[in-house]
């Protein structure tokens, strides 16, 4: 059995997006979202970006909004069990979609 994950303070929010620049928070009332725009050479690698990060994310048993326009991803984060608030599993996706993205879909600038 899983423990429940804990709400993170906004100083915690604050120390985790450090390392993640590229992400923004949006809150919204007392719900928050950890956010980001990942922009892939195509639609097929998306696709293929969203399969590939899948697996870790149901092993996690975490449920992100994303929506695709072409070869733009639109991720949001949030802990619906505590009332879609960031926890620390919110910044644990994150890093995995950070991690992944930058090992094989972040098109080439050249």
């Amino acid at each position: 059995m899983r423990t429940a994950p804990k709400a993170l303070s906004s100083e915690e929010i604050t120390e985790r997006l450090k390392p993640l620049p590229e992400w923004s928070v949006e809150r919204v009332d007392s719900a928050s979202e950890l956010k980001r725009v990942y922009r892939f050479a195509s639609f097929e690698a998306v696709l293929d970006f969203m399969l590939a990060a899948a697996k870790e994310i149901a092993a996690a048993d975490h449920h992100p909004r994303w929506e695709n326009v072409y070869n733009e991803l639109r991720v949001h984060l949030s802990t619906h069990s505590i009332g879609n608030r960031l926890s620390d599993l919110d910044f644990r996706i994150a890093t995995h979609l950070e991690d992944l993205y930058s090992g094989k879909y972040r098109p080439s600038t050249a």
